[in-house]
């Protein structure tokens, strides 16, 4: 299981939330790295202020991808942001957690991922990461790190298995 590491410290002096421009969640509060959003204020783009956010109602553009064997955890996936080239594909995912994640001192229900995939070589790597105090990339932002983390090889009985089927065009 990939360990997160969060940046705390980033966040603090001002890196991590604005570090790439404004994206697609229509309260000009977020971040957005090669069309990827990621959400740190209020509701993303598409969604109603009085719709509480559940499985079942992912933000617009999002699709729910693949869940755990016990329904914890459900990642959806935004297939706006995939980019291919060559072999290698980016793309953004959502995590989202029916319970608090607990990551150090840090604590979040959510989290935006834009991983890039080698087809090829069977392997996958995170670009950037962001947690969420809320559930599908709603609430404060507790964290983010903007830096590549090293490759590793896909598994292939886990539910970043879902994951790479949608971006290496399996599923």
């Amino acid at each position: 299981m990939l360990k997160v590491i969060l940046l705390l410290a980033a966040c603090a002096a001002g890196l991590g939330a604005n570090a790439h421009g404004a994206g697609p969640c229509g309260n000009g509060s977020a971040a957005a790295r090669d069309g990827g959003p990621i959400c740190t204020g209020s509701r993303p783009a598409g969604t109603s202020a009085g719709a509480p956010f559940s499985a079942a109602t992912p933000p617009a553009g999002w699709t729910r991808a693949v869940a755990s064997a016990d329904g914890a955890l459900t990642y959806y996936v935004n297939v706006a942001t995939i980019r291919r080239t060559g072999d290698r594909v980016t793309m953004w995912d959502l995590l989202d957690s029916r319970t608090t994640i607990a990551s150090g001192r840090a604590r979040y229900r959510s989290m935006s991922v834009e991983r890039e995939y080698d087809c090829d070589r069977g392997r996958v790597r995170i670009l950037f990461i962001s947690a969420h105090s809320g559930n599908l990339g709603e609430g404060e932002l507790v964290g983010s790190e903007d830096a590549v983390r090293p490759w590793i090889s896909n598994a292939t009985q886990s539910v970043g298995r879902g994951l790479w089927d949608v971006a290496c065009g399996q599923g």
